[in-house]
């Protein structure tokens, strides 16, 4: 049997497991109270595990909800949790297979490792379940490639067609600008990956707009099949910016989970994540910004509804739900501001069941009036 050759943990590796973790850590309970079933793809699964014995994402996937707070009371409630790890290279499979088979893993699990190619595993998964005729479970699908190919967006349309699907994009941006942009033979490769030859453009461009371009070109591209969201940066120690971690959904619950775990991962805020430094120290690059951001989410409110009465929830759905950065605690730090501003920029704030509101407190269903 052919050995896997395992490669090293790298700091962006750990960053990005860091937030598939907590993801997943608080996915799967939120959809879990409405479903029965829920379902984790890794389209590129490797071979589960690293040099220094690190867990690769399928363990931190079946970890993270195994060890999960709640699990008990998941497990209790006839809760199902399907994982499918899809690897082409055998060698990995059969690691994986190996650490897979080393733990002992819940009843209501579900385990498949499918070696074969990612594209062909996933349109083969969707074919059945669109013949079936049965309802496509909450899914969350994570497509981390070796390289910057080996997904089209042809295949993120079609998933998109399942509403219940968030996807994590691990999109290689070093790989793509060295081999592919540079080679007319793999452009083909770009059309696929965008589903358009729109990317074309950046073969023009001067090196300090492509990446730019370049990223704000595939993110119209997912919202052109229904797909919003956010991404994360993730530079090499050279300064080059490495990684893009896109996320893409048509759920605004899904994007607050990740957008918390991306400030989790990121406490300056930035979503930049930088292995530049000590490697046996994890540190990332700027200042804490949740201040900067309760502020520029207050000045946002005060332009746009100064004046007028808006219930707490509108703008949770119009101001934070489909922002790329904001939360709802920078929504709730940036009324506080305009309340304690002098004069106070909040006129009013009340309860919709009519009890007395508690100091700096803006809960669900309140009605708040800005001043003129």
């Amino acid at each position: 049997m052919e050995r896997a050759t395992l490669g090293p943990l790298l700091q962006h590796t750990e960053a990005k497991h860091d937030i598939l973790r907590y993801h997943l850590s608080a996915w799967f309970p939120i959809l879990g109270r409405s479903f029965s079933k829920l379902r984790y793809i890794d389209g590129f699964a490797g071979p589960g595990e690293y040099q220094g014995g690190e867990p690769g994402s399928p363990i931190i996937a079946l970890n993270a909800i195994s060890q999960h707070q709640f699990a008990a009371q998941f497990f209790q409630g006839h809760k199902q949790f399907e994982f499918l790890f899809v690897e082409e290279n055998r060698s990995f499979v059969n690691h994986l297979e190996k650490k897979v088979d080393e733990s002992r893993w819940p009843v209501s699990f579900e385990i498949q490792i499918e070696h074969g190619e990612f594209e062909t595993v996933m349109n083969r998964v969707l074919d059945l379940h669109e013949s079936s005729g049965r309802a496509y479970p909450p899914t969350l699908l994570f497509i981390d490639p070796f390289g910057s190919s080996g997904f089209s967006m042809d295949l993120i349309a079609r998933v998109a067609r399942h509403p219940t699907t968030d996807i994590l994009i691990n999109f290689n941006y070093l790989d793509l600008v060295r081999w592919l942009l540079p080679d007319p033979v793999k452009h083909v490769t770009l059309d696929r990956l965008y589903g358009s030859d729109k990317w074309r453009a950046a073969l023009t461009l001067p090196d300090d707009r492509k990446r730019d371009f370049l990223i704000r070109e595939y993110a119209a591209s997912l919202l052109d099949r229904g797909l919003r969201g956010t991404n994360f940066e993730m530079v090499n120690k050279q300064n080059q910016s490495q990684y893009f971690l896109f996320f893409a959904t048509r759920d605004p619950k899904g994007l607050e989970v990740i957008k918390g775990a991306m400030r989790n991962v990121s406490p300056d805020g930035l979503f930049r994540y930088t292995d530049r430094s000590d490697p046996h120290q994890f540190r990332l690059m700027g200042m804490n910004m949740d201040d900067q951001y309760a502020s520029d989410v207050a000045d946002s409110l005060y332009k746009n509804y100064r004046g007028a009465e808006v219930s707490m929830d509108d703008l949770i759905n119009e101001v934070i739900a489909w922002h790329p950065i904001w939360l709802v605690k920078d929504l709730r730090a940036g009324l506080r501001q305009l309340e304690q501003s002098r004069p106070s920029r909040i006129l009013d704030v009340r309860n919709s069941d009519g009890r007395t509101r508690r100091k700096n407190s803006f809960l669900s269903g309140s009605i708040i009036q800005f001043a003129e």
